[in-house]
Protein backbone atom coordinates (compact mmCIF):
# COMPACT_ATOMS: atom_id res chain seq x y z
CA UNK A 1 0.00 0.00 0.00
CA UNK A 2 3.08 2.31 1.10
CA UNK A 3 4.42 1.51 -2.29
CA UNK A 4 1.65 2.51 -4.39
CA UNK A 5 1.11 6.02 -2.64
CA UNK A 6 5.06 6.60 -3.29
CA UNK A 7 4.59 5.60 -6.85
CA UNK A 8 1.67 7.77 -7.40
CA UNK A 9 3.33 10.92 -5.60
CA UNK A 10 6.30 10.36 -8.15
CA UNK A 11 4.21 10.42 -11.15
CA UNK A 12 2.08 13.13 -9.54
CA UNK A 13 5.22 15.40 -9.08
CA UNK A 14 7.33 13.83 -12.08
CA UNK A 15 4.73 16.02 -14.14
CA UNK A 16 6.20 19.39 -12.17
CA UNK A 17 9.54 17.88 -12.65
CA UNK A 18 9.60 18.04 -16.15
CA UNK A 19 7.38 20.57 -16.74
CA UNK A 20 9.91 23.02 -14.57
CA UNK A 21 12.95 21.29 -16.57
CA UNK A 22 11.30 22.28 -19.88
CA UNK A 23 10.67 25.61 -18.61
CA UNK A 24 14.45 25.92 -16.96
CA UNK A 25 15.45 24.45 -20.91
CA UNK A 26 13.00 27.36 -22.30
CA UNK A 27 14.28 30.28 -20.54
CA UNK A 28 17.91 28.89 -21.26
CA UNK A 29 17.45 28.96 -24.94
CA UNK A 30 15.28 33.30 -24.51
CA UNK A 31 18.17 33.83 -22.75
CA UNK A 32 20.76 32.79 -25.04
CA UNK A 33 18.78 34.16 -28.27
CA UNK A 34 18.71 37.33 -26.43
CA UNK A 35 22.96 37.64 -25.90
CA UNK A 36 23.11 36.65 -29.29
CA UNK A 37 21.04 39.36 -30.72
CA UNK A 38 22.52 41.71 -28.08
CA UNK A 39 26.07 40.73 -28.90
CA UNK A 40 25.46 41.01 -32.99
CA UNK A 41 23.94 43.95 -32.61
CA UNK A 42 27.24 45.22 -30.46
CA UNK A 43 29.52 43.45 -33.21
CA UNK A 44 27.71 45.68 -35.62
CA UNK A 45 27.41 48.52 -33.92
CA UNK A 46 31.11 48.62 -33.61
CA UNK A 47 31.70 47.81 -36.69
CA UNK A 48 29.98 50.83 -37.69
CA UNK A 49 31.67 53.15 -35.19
CA UNK A 50 35.12 51.53 -36.70
CA UNK A 51 34.13 52.24 -40.65
CA UNK A 52 32.72 55.71 -39.41
CA UNK A 53 36.42 56.37 -37.93
CA UNK A 54 38.23 55.22 -41.01
CA UNK A 55 36.46 56.94 -43.60
CA UNK A 56 36.96 60.46 -42.05
CA UNK A 57 40.95 59.36 -41.17
CA UNK A 58 40.92 58.66 -44.61
CA UNK A 59 39.49 62.08 -45.91
CA UNK A 60 41.60 63.99 -43.44
CA UNK A 61 44.41 62.28 -45.05
CA UNK A 62 43.64 63.30 -48.92
CA UNK A 63 42.68 66.36 -47.98
CA UNK A 64 45.92 67.03 -46.37
CA UNK A 65 47.62 65.59 -49.74
CA UNK A 66 44.98 67.53 -52.15
CA UNK A 67 45.57 70.92 -50.47
CA UNK A 68 49.55 70.65 -50.58
CA UNK A 69 49.14 70.02 -54.22
CA UNK A 70 47.46 72.24 -55.13
CA UNK A 71 50.44 74.60 -53.75
CA UNK A 72 52.67 72.23 -55.42
CA UNK A 73 51.42 72.69 -58.75
CA UNK A 74 50.85 76.24 -58.73
CA UNK A 75 54.79 76.49 -57.33
CA UNK A 76 55.84 74.40 -60.08
CA UNK A 77 54.77 76.43 -62.76
CA UNK A 78 56.49 79.46 -61.53
CA UNK A 79 59.17 80.36 -64.34
CA UNK A 80 61.88 80.97 -61.13
CA UNK A 81 61.37 77.44 -60.34
CA UNK A 82 61.57 76.75 -63.61
CA UNK A 83 64.62 78.12 -64.05
CA UNK A 84 66.17 77.14 -60.75
CA UNK A 85 67.68 81.21 -59.90
CA UNK A 86 68.13 82.91 -56.99
CA UNK A 87 64.02 83.37 -56.51
CA UNK A 88 62.78 80.38 -57.78
CA UNK A 89 65.50 78.65 -54.56
CA UNK A 90 63.95 81.46 -52.18
CA UNK A 91 60.14 80.28 -53.16
CA UNK A 92 61.36 76.73 -51.88
CA UNK A 93 63.03 78.17 -48.85
CA UNK A 94 59.88 79.90 -47.91
CA UNK A 95 57.58 77.25 -49.02
CA UNK A 96 59.72 75.12 -46.45
CA UNK A 97 59.40 77.58 -43.65
CA UNK A 98 55.94 77.66 -43.66
CA UNK A 99 55.57 74.10 -43.46
CA UNK A 100 58.10 72.97 -42.15
CA UNK A 101 56.09 71.20 -39.53
CA UNK A 102 54.17 69.06 -42.66
CA UNK A 103 57.17 69.27 -44.87
CA UNK A 104 60.65 67.70 -44.27
CA UNK A 105 62.16 68.25 -47.51
CA UNK A 106 61.72 70.28 -50.83
CA UNK A 107 63.78 69.21 -53.54
CA UNK A 108 63.94 70.35 -57.34
CA UNK A 109 65.03 67.12 -59.34
CA UNK A 110 66.41 67.40 -63.48
CA UNK A 111 64.92 65.89 -65.89
CA UNK A 112 67.01 62.27 -65.50
CA UNK A 113 66.37 62.53 -61.76
CA UNK A 114 68.78 63.72 -60.53
CA UNK A 115 68.89 66.36 -57.36
CA UNK A 116 69.77 69.77 -58.03
CA UNK A 117 68.69 72.18 -55.11
CA UNK A 118 67.23 70.32 -51.61
CA UNK A 119 65.77 72.54 -48.97
CA UNK A 120 66.97 71.86 -46.06
CA UNK A 121 70.48 72.32 -48.53
CA UNK A 122 72.61 69.34 -48.46
CA UNK A 123 75.88 70.10 -50.68
CA UNK A 124 76.37 65.30 -50.37
CA UNK A 125 73.52 64.86 -52.04
CA UNK A 126 73.77 67.91 -55.27
CA UNK A 127 73.62 65.16 -58.47
CA UNK A 128 72.42 62.60 -56.69
CA UNK A 129 69.98 60.41 -58.16
CA UNK A 130 66.33 60.38 -56.33
CA UNK A 131 65.88 57.62 -53.57
CA UNK A 132 62.48 56.28 -55.33
CA UNK A 133 63.41 56.34 -59.26
CA UNK A 134 60.83 54.50 -60.32
CA UNK A 135 58.10 57.54 -58.58
CA UNK A 136 60.31 59.72 -61.29
CA UNK A 137 59.85 58.07 -63.97
CA UNK A 138 56.69 57.62 -63.76
CA UNK A 139 56.35 60.98 -63.48
CA UNK A 140 58.36 61.18 -66.57
CA UNK A 141 56.24 58.69 -68.32
CA UNK A 142 53.39 60.52 -67.58
CA UNK A 143 53.63 63.68 -67.05
CA UNK A 144 51.27 63.70 -63.85
CA UNK A 145 51.86 64.10 -60.03
CA UNK A 146 53.02 60.44 -58.62
CA UNK A 147 52.32 60.07 -54.89
CA UNK A 148 54.74 57.22 -53.46
CA UNK A 149 54.22 54.23 -50.90
CA UNK A 150 55.54 55.16 -47.55
CA UNK A 151 59.60 54.18 -47.82
CA UNK A 152 62.34 54.91 -45.88
CA UNK A 153 64.98 57.63 -47.24
CA UNK A 154 68.60 57.95 -47.76
CA UNK A 155 67.85 60.12 -44.29
CA UNK A 156 66.37 57.55 -42.34
CA UNK A 157 62.93 58.18 -41.81
CA UNK A 158 59.66 56.79 -43.23
CA UNK A 159 58.63 59.13 -45.77
CA UNK A 160 55.54 59.70 -48.78
CA UNK A 161 57.44 61.24 -51.88
CA UNK A 162 55.06 63.56 -53.83
CA UNK A 163 56.47 64.25 -57.56
CA UNK A 164 55.26 67.44 -59.30
CA UNK A 165 56.50 67.21 -62.44
CA UNK A 166 57.77 70.57 -64.29
CA UNK A 167 57.70 71.86 -67.93
CA UNK A 168 59.68 74.17 -69.62
CA UNK A 169 58.55 75.28 -73.18
CA UNK A 170 55.88 72.17 -73.22
CA UNK A 171 58.76 69.75 -72.44
CA UNK A 172 59.32 67.84 -69.13
CA UNK A 173 62.14 69.65 -67.53
CA UNK A 174 62.45 67.43 -64.12
CA UNK A 175 60.12 67.79 -61.15
CA UNK A 176 59.40 69.56 -57.75
CA UNK A 177 59.18 66.85 -55.29
CA UNK A 178 58.55 67.01 -51.57
CA UNK A 179 58.93 64.73 -48.84
CA UNK A 180 56.46 64.08 -46.56
CA UNK A 181 57.14 62.67 -43.01
CA UNK A 182 55.15 59.39 -42.58
CA UNK A 183 54.88 59.45 -38.55
CA UNK A 184 53.70 63.30 -38.79
CA UNK A 185 50.49 61.92 -40.88
CA UNK A 186 50.47 59.06 -38.74
CA UNK A 187 50.29 61.34 -35.69
CA UNK A 188 47.77 63.55 -36.38
CA UNK A 189 45.19 61.01 -38.36
CA UNK A 190 45.43 57.74 -37.11
CA UNK A 191 47.30 57.30 -34.14
CA UNK A 192 44.27 59.38 -31.82
CA UNK A 193 41.88 56.98 -33.00
CA UNK A 194 40.20 55.24 -30.09
CA UNK A 195 37.58 52.32 -30.06
CA UNK A 196 36.09 51.72 -26.35
CA UNK A 197 38.80 51.44 -24.01
CA UNK A 198 41.30 49.42 -25.57
CA UNK A 199 41.04 49.39 -29.04
CA UNK A 200 43.55 51.85 -32.00
CA UNK A 201 43.67 52.02 -35.25
CA UNK A 202 46.21 50.38 -37.08
CA UNK A 203 47.56 51.76 -40.80
CA UNK A 204 48.43 49.16 -43.31
CA UNK A 205 49.89 49.22 -46.98
CA UNK A 206 48.41 47.93 -50.01
CA UNK A 207 50.99 45.28 -49.96
CA UNK A 208 49.97 44.13 -46.12
CA UNK A 209 52.97 45.97 -44.51
CA UNK A 210 52.32 47.41 -40.63
CA UNK A 211 53.07 50.97 -41.30
CA UNK A 212 51.34 52.90 -38.40
CA UNK A 213 50.35 51.49 -34.63
CA UNK A 214 50.28 53.15 -31.34
CA UNK A 215 51.80 50.22 -29.57
CA UNK A 216 55.40 51.12 -29.12
CA UNK A 217 57.88 48.98 -31.26
CA UNK A 218 55.11 47.14 -32.84
CA UNK A 219 55.19 48.50 -36.36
Amino acid sequence: MQKKKISKTLRRNGKYIIFLGLLLILTYILLYMTYENVEREMIENLNVKQTILAKQAVRGIEMFFNDHLAMLLHLAKNEHIVALDGTGKQFMRDFYSSHSKEISIITRIDSQGRILYPVPHDQKVIREPVTKMEDFLETKLTGKVVVSDVFTNRRGFKTIIVHVPVFKEGSFNGTLAVLFPFDFIARRYVEDIRIGQDGYAWMISKSGIELSCPVPGHV
